[in-house]
């Protein structure tokens, strides 16, 4: 039998199935935050990073999320593997997020958006977190 043959069909079985889960994991985890807020152009003086890492439940796209933060939305563009998977870009109004807290070891927050705990880079995230204490009276 041809060793090589058998190596190489595994190893692409197995490239198949990875593929199928990470785009069944985006269908159900993080493309209903694409139609519940669908996305907005950033306003020209957004700040913008390449490359964030964000955690939706299971789902872990370390290094493949591009950020784009305004005065109004926080923009979440998947890098270009993620979109030929079928993660879709989204603009998530700050108002629909809600800061839960910071980590103690890590610079990353931890989010609620709607029903969904979103973990990501803190840089970002604490917008959402100034946005409601300001919201608080002051004493």
């Amino acid at each position: 039998m041809n060793w090589l043959l058998i190596v190489v069909l595994l190893v692409v079985v197995d490239l198949l199935i990875a593929c199928g889960l990470i785009a069944g994991s985006l269908k159900f985890l993080w493309n209903p935050l694409h139609l519940a807020y669908p996305p907005q152009t950033p306003a020209d003086d957004a700040v913008r990073k390449q490359r964030q890492s964000f955690r939706i439940g299971a789902l872990n796209l370390a290094y493949c999320i591009h950020v784009a933060v305004d005065e109004t939305h926080l923009h979440l563009t998947p890098a270009t593997l993620i979109r030929w998977l079928g993660g879709k870009p989204t603009s998530i109004p700050w108002d629909a997020i809600e800061f839960i807290k910071r980590s103690r070891f890590t610079k990353s927050a931890t989010i609620q958006i709607g029903k969904r705990r979103v973990v990501g880079p803190l840089w970002c995230l604490q917008l959402a977190e100034s946005d409601q204490t300001s919201d608080c009276p002051s004493v």
